[in-house]
This record gives C-alpha cells, sequence and structure tokens, in this order.
C-alpha cells in the first residue's frame, strides 16, 4: 500500500487524512496567529527596537563625553605648560639684578651716597594711637 495523504476541510478545519493510519481521520487546526499573539508579538518587537534605540544613544553620548573628557585634559596640559612659562617669565622679570640693571642704565639712577641714607623705625599703629591720646 502506497503512503499518501490527502487534505480536506472539515467544518472549516483542515484535515489531513494519512492513508498509513488505516484511514483515521487526524483534524489539525491551521497553525497561525491570532490576533493576541499578533498585538503581543508586536509590543515585543518595538520594546526591542525601542531597547536598541536607547542603548545606541547611550553609546552616542558616551562617545561624545570621552571626546568632550580627552579635549579637556589637552587643554589642561596646555594651559600648565603655559602656566609653568609665565611663572619662569615672571621670576625672570622681578629678579633684584635685573631691576638693578634697568634702574642703573635705562633710567640713570645711581647708588646714593652712604652718609645721605637714613634708617627709619617702624612705628606700629598701635604705638601711634598710643601716642595721639
Amino acid at each position: 500500500m502506497a503512503y499518501s495523504t490527502h487534505s480536506i476541510e472539515v467544518n472549516n478545519k483542515n484535515v489531513h487524512m494519512d492513508s498509513l493510519t488505516h484511514n483515521n481521520v487526524i483534524a489539525q487546526t491551521k497553525i497561525g496567529l491570532y490576533t493576541l499573539d499578533k498585538i503581543i508579538l508586536l509590543i515585543v518587537v518595538a520594546l526591542a527596537i525601542a531597547i536598541s534605540g536607547v542603548s545606541v544613544s547611550k553609546f552616542v553620548t558616551v562617545s561624545e563625553l570621552n571626546y568632550t573628557k580627552q579635549d579637556l585634559q589637552s587643554q589642561i596640559i596646555n594651559y600648565r605648560e603655559a602656566n609653568s612659562i609665565l611663572e619662569m617669565k615672571i621670576a625672570e622679570l622681578s629678579s633684584p639684578e635685573r631691576i638693578y640693571e634697568i634702574a642703573f642704565n635705562d633710567i640713570g639712577m645711581t647708588m646714593a651716597p652712604a652718609e645721605k641714607i637714613k634708617i627709619v623705625n617702624k612705628v606700629r599703629v598701635a604705638e601711634v594711637e598710643s601716642n595721639n591720646e
């Protein structure tokens, strides 16, 4: 006996008949998605898309912040180098030797003779106030 299957429709259901099972009728309903299943599947797909969109958005934000951090770190290094150069310049310009040289050569100042130098004692504010009363 040869193997064969036949499909017929009984009571709006697909029925398959198998010749090997002695023509016993096996009722099978058509496999498909019901409306609720379709809605649940749509919600799951929408959630998956939303979650992946949020993940990509967060990744982009983190990448931008890392770029900004690296830029700020390089600016800090540049400012520190500029600060050290300026501090050396301040130390160079405020040295007593340089001030003496500018006063003597450029302005024409000379050292006063020792007999013209008078040392004045510092007076504290409290002593002045007590003397005035």
